[in-house]
């Protein structure tokens, strides 16, 4: 299809024609505002829109004014060798289409069909703008503005149409249509056993599957029911046996029981003696337990009152000792204190002599600190004075910099190179004369030769004989002409900006500029380390100093002269005093502490002298009071001789008593009463236990345990085999589905080769070493490379609207191998680098051999190697108020 001819009328503001579209490239450019967009609109309007309805889309494309006229669109194109003019009004009543071409001239939906059979396109109602997906092969063929970074969108159309013509170019038949068709039903018959999506078994396997385990499970109940009723059997016959033995056991245990009843009969009288003879010696016990505790009690009183009195005694002598000593202590206190105050008066007065020597250590530090910061701040005067006079000089100079010298050299260098070229491309024309004559008004003698190197049309006069004209030709030549002239007018606006004559003054400039300037940073460090907080804090430092001097030696100009060492000897002899009064302090407060200690052990003594004095009278009046010793002694006797005999007395009755059974005849009677009763309980519960067993059994034998087993088993075979049948028919339904899938896909591998290789040489030009990267349905998944693969949404914008139109491209010319179409790209390449562009205007120039593009931009500057076959500029925009203008 050659797209020859676009006008459009009233269309938002637009009425402008193209004329004579070249089959190649063609490059439509113009400023915003100048109806660009609106072109690519009306186009997209002519081929793909219904001129039925009014819908808002639609509105959208009136123009300004009151009473706007109808917008229009007209298109010729050639499509199969016949040549077509289609012609659209929108915003009207019913369907305003024309369409003529050969012998037909359609109109209404009569033209409207026939062009959506000749674009591939589907019919639009109308009432909505047509979708992508609807727009058959003119989704990969189409660029909207905005889209440009978008994959390409393969409908269903478009993906039949490249799949068609490649399966006819390398005869891949499992890739196209039929293998497809293989593939889906292969796919159905899978799909019958198992899911898509994760493989999970579907009904017949899962019902199959599902027979085989109830089976399973309803054999197992019933092999359980049948061994359940041989087991009640062989429980009964033993509940029968153990009803038995219970019954022997319990009848001896009887025996047993009435034994123990008659022998714990006789006993219990000789248990009620053996209580009394118990209390009875428990009596006796605690009496002579009493008279042994008074003993005890009162012999232990004596022993404290003597105890006490050896106390008193030995706590009188200590008093005395404590006493000597709290007077020694007393004397030593006072001794150390008298050393102490002695040491603090010496230390007052030298600590008054280090002070004054001090403050005249002090001036002295001043005055050399003054001296050395006058000597400082008249350097860094210096030094600013001198930095000043560097930047006058640098003021003075033109600002002319390395890099400015660099751009000189450039210019100078393009000069240069453009001169060369022209030079290279220019007319050298020979003159040798035959005789004397007159060559340019200079004598040229006999036989002499001037040559004449021409880059320009010029004239040669030759005496009065001739005129030669020599014309170095409108190609080439103009073009190096004017290039040598624009780098020529270049290298003189640049000498002209800088201020200098030529590139050696710039140069000897830019020497003296960056040597000043290494002058003034010297000059300014210099300042900066001789003072780092400026020259104003220095001079206040300076007068600080000043000042403090002229007070200090004021105060101190009676003192006398300040030895080397006086202050360092006085400071050493007051370290020494102070260490000693240190010391002396240490044994002051040591002697202090031991006299506190001695009056505390004094008085401490003294009271405890007096409360155990105390103590042994109180003792001596109480031990008055009670009996004698020998007393008590003969009561102990007394109590003891009892105990004994009563004691003796219980042991006989216990003797009888244990040799008739005693304590443990009442446990083995409560024992064998137990026993008995537990038997007892087992007879009756076994007796219960036989009853159900025999319920059980008779209940059992009528249901037919045994024939439902054998029927279950039988079942379970015919079911196992059925679900062994269906697993076959689905694992070969699933193996047949995946080769065929992977047969399928290296198909479609293969169809893919043609389209990559398309495209190879266009992706060579912009991204060296790569190599697009398609599914097995061709669409765009990214770039492949040596060291891996990056999908399309992870590159830049730029490498995305590249890679997209490049991928665009060799698809065209897949759809185009038998009829070409025209690609429409509306600003396209909007975030590509300069460099990338001229790679990419190569690709254009290339794929416009072997195709018509349409390439609309708002950036023509960037497309002006591009080399189209035509190029259309549009009209600047025109404002509101130029149209009203006009109109009225």
């Amino acid at each position: 299809m050659w797209i020859r001819r676009l006008e459009v009328a009233n269309w938002r503001g637009l009425d402008f024609a193209i004329e004579d579209l070249d089959p190649g490239l063609n490059l439509i450019a113009g400023p915003n505002e100048s109806g660009k967009s609106r072109l690519v609109e009306a186009l997209r309007f002519a081929l793909f829109e219904s001129t039925s309805g009014r819908a808002s889309h639609k509105k959208n494309l009136e123009s300004w004014g009151v009473a706007p006229e109808k917008p229009q669109v007209s298109v010729t194109f050639e499509l199969r060798g016949t040549s077509w003019q289609l012609e659209k009004v929108f915003l009207g009543s019913g369907c305003n289409t024309r369409l003529r071409g050969g012998s037909e001239d359609l109109s209404g939906e009569d033209a409207e069909r026939r062009l959506s059979d000749l674009l591939g396109v589907a019919g639009g109602s109308g009432r909505t703008e047509i979708k992508l997906r609807d727009q058959g092969i003119w989704s990969l063929l189409w660029v909207d503005q905005g889209n440009s970074g978008l994959e390409p969108v393969h409908n269903d159309d478009a993906q039949n149409r490249i799949l068609g013509l490649l399966t006819d170019e390398i005869g891949e038949v499992a890739a196209g249509e039929s293998g497809k068709r293989l593939l889906d039903r292969a796919r159905i018959e899978r799909d019958r056993y198992y899911t898509s999506d994760r493989g999970n078994e579907r009904e017949p396997l899962t019902r199959a599957r599902q027979t085989v385990q109830e089976l399973e499970v309803r054999l197992t109940e019933a092999t359980a029911r049948r061994a359940a009723l041989a087991q009640t059997a062989d429980d009964l016959e033993r509940a029968r046996h153990k009803v038995a033995e219970l019954q022997r056991r319990h009848a001896e245990a009887q025996a047993e029981l009435q034994s123990l009843r008659t022998r714990h009969e006789q006993t219990l009288s000789l248990q009620r003696e053996l209580s009394i003879a118990e209390e009875r010696v428990g009596s006796a016990r605690q009496s002579r337990d009493e008279a042994e505790r008074q003993l005890e009690s009162l012999s232990r009183e004596h022993e404290a009152l003597e105890a006490l009195a050896a106390t008193i005694e030995k706590r009188t002598q200590d008093l005395e000792q404590i006493r000597s000593d709290s007077a020694q202590a007393q004397q030593a206190f006072v001794a150390a204190k008298e050393e102490h105050d002695a040491l603090q008066q010496r230390i007052g007065a030298h600590e008054q002599r280090v002070r004054a020597l001090r403050r005249l250590e002090k001036l002295t530090a001043q005055r050399n600190e003054l001296e050395q910061t006058s000597k400082r701040l008249q350097e860094v005067r210096g030094l600013v004075d001198r930095a000043a006079q560097v930047r006058a000089e640098l003021a003075r100079l033109p600002s002319i910099s390395a890099t400015d010298v660099n751009r000189l050299r450039q210019a100078q260098e393009a000069h240069n190179d453009a001169r060369a070229r022209l030079q290279g491309a220019a007319v050298t024309v020979e003159v040798t004369a035959r005789r004397d004559l007159d060559l340019e008004g200079s004598p040229l003698a006999a036989g002499a030769t001037r040559r004449f190197t021409i880059d320009d049309d010029r004239e040669l006069n030759l005496d009065d004989t001739a005129t030669v004209h020599v014309r170095p030709g409108a190609g080439e030549i103009l073009t190096l002409r004017e290039a040598a002239r624009d780098a020529e007018r270049e290298l003189r606006r640049l000498l002209a900006e800088l201020g200098t004559a030529d590139i050696d003054a710039a140069e000897r400039t830019a020497r003296q500029r960056e040597a000043l300037a290494l002058d003034l940073e010297r000059h300014q460090t210099a300042v900066v380390q001789l003072a780092p907080a400026g020259l104003p804090a220095l001079e206040q430092r300076e007068a600080e100093l000043r000042a403090g001097v002229a007070a200090a030696s004021a105060e101190l100009a009676d003192a006398e002269p300040l030895a080397a060492d006086a202050l360092r000897s006085t400071e050493a002899e007051l370290d020494a005093l102070n260490a000693a009064a240190m010391d002396s302090q240490a044994r002051r407060t040591a002697a202090q502490q031991r006299l506190s200690e001695a009056q505390v052990a004094f008085a401490t003594s003294t009271s405890r002298l007096d409360g155990e004095r105390d103590e042994h009278r109180r003792r001596a009046r109480a031990l008055a009071e009670q009996p004698a010793l020998e007393e008590l002694r003969a009561n102990l006797t007394r109590a003891e001789e009892s105990f004994r005999e009563r004691f003796a007395a219980r042991d006989a009755i216990k003797a009888r008593f244990d040799a008739s059974g005693g304590t443990t005849l009442d446990e083995d009677l409560q024992r064998a009463t137990k026993a008995e009763a537990q038997l007892r309980e087992q007879i009756s519960g076994q007796q219960e236990a036989r009853i159900r067993l025999e319920a059980s059994l008779l209940a059992g034998s009528g249901d037919a345990r045994h024939e439902q087993v054998l029927d279950l088993e039988a079942e379970l075979t015919q079911a196992r085999a059925a679900l062994a049948r269906v697993e076959r028919q689905a694992a070969a339904a699933r193996r047949l589905y995946e080769v065929l899938d992977r047969e399928y896909r290296a198909a479609r591998d293969r169809l893919s080769r043609p389209v990559i290789e398309r495209i190879r040489p266009y992706l060579d030009s912009v991204f060296p070493g790569s190599e697009v990267w398609l599914d097995e349905e061709l669409a765009l998944k990214g770039l492949r490379t040596a060291s891996g693969q990056e999908q399309f949404e992870f590159l830049s914008g730029g490498a995305r609207e590249q890679l997209a139109l490049l991928v665009r491209i060799g698809l065209a010319e897949v759809i185009g191998s038998v009829e070409p179409w025209p690609l429409v790209l509306d600003d396209v390449l909007v975030n590509t680098d300069a460099e990338r562009i001229r790679r990419m205007q190569r690709a254009l120039y290339s794929a416009g051999r072997r195709m018509q593009i349409l390439l609309f931009t708002c950036h023509g500057a960037l497309f002006d190697g591009l080399g189209p076959d035509r190029y259309i500029e549009l009209p600047a925009p025109r404002t509101r108020a130029a149209v009203a203008i006009e109109e009225a």
